[in-house]
């Protein structure tokens, strides 16, 4: 056994990319006011997010074999068989890529992350349905983070691996039949361009003073937050019930002072 190349370039830029995106997403999304121009960055970075989970699902198709995800493996039974290796220090159910359980959580983050752009589009174009669904999303997909957290501090403290280090190096202890003969640099830079190239395109539709960001390709804008002229409009939409509200009730007042003064006139 041997130190073999494992993971590609590309594999480990998305992972790391995706872990910068959601966490700061998230932090914006929560530790901010929503009528600030930081909230309005968590949207950026959260579609950001999305357009890497694309670029990784393509490369799940075209990329290398530890890569594809003709390599994963979602059989239950080899998901049990792992969790039970882990626990009994049983190298059972394990692989040189990705094992049961990190295949189950990839396929479940980028649906999770996908789940976000749509509901907070949605959000964005006024639905409080969506709204409430998002924030489901977003805390179901930082728990399952932690739940992988988790659950990777334990495959090194059972297994004696350093799977942090591997996705960084891109190296494993393998047979070195095993392993992939190219990080494939030029696609990671072509993944790199492309991120860069759609942040900008985010970035010259965003409007800070109004927190509109308007979509490359697609053209739609979207409000981010509540607006001065959002909270306006709001406000004013409340006074004009309140008022209407108000005038009822003067006018039943009216009424009932005329039926008093008829009384009595009587």
């Amino acid at each position: 056994m041997k130190k073999i190349l494992v993971w590609d370039l590309p594999v480990r830029l998305a992972h790391w990319l995706l872990a910068a995106l959601v966490f700061g997403a998230f932090a914006l999304a929560n530790l901010t006011s929503d009528e600030s121009v930081a909230f309005a960055w968590h949207a950026i970075a959260g579609l950001l997010a999305v357009f890497v989970v694309v670029l990784r699902l393509v490369w799940g198709l075209l990329g290398t074999r530890y890569a594809r995800f003709g390599d994963f493996s979602f059989r239950p039974a080899a998901l049990a068989r792992y969790l039970r290796g882990v626990f009994s220090h049983d190298a059972e159910g394990t692989g040189v890529g990705h094992n049961p359980a990190t295949s189950w959580f990839a396929i479940a983050l980028f649906a999770g992350i996908m789940g976000l752009g749509f509901t907070g589009f949605l959000t964005a174009r006024g639905s409080k349905s969506a709204k409430e669904i998002h924030e489901v999303l977003a805390w179901s997909v930082i728990g399952l983070v932690a739940v992988h957290l988790a659950g990777v501090v334990l495959h090194m403290v059972r297994r004696r691996e350093n799977v942090i280090t591997s996705m960084i190096t891109g190296l494993k202890t393998g047979p070195e039949v095993a392993g992939i003969p190219s990080s494939r640099i030029g696609s990671a830079g072509l993944l790199v361009a492309g991120v860069f190239a759609f942040g900008a395109l985010l970035l010259s539709g965003f409007d800070a003073g109004t927190r509109s960001l308007t979509l490359p390709f697609v053209g739609s804008t979207l409000t981010i937050g509540d607006t001065d002229e959002k909270v306006r409009s709001e406000r004013a939409v409340e006074t004009g019930q309140r008022h209407a509200d108000g005038r009822g009730d003067d006018s039943h007042e009216h009424k009932n002072e005329d039926n008093y003064k008829h009384r009595h006139k009587d």
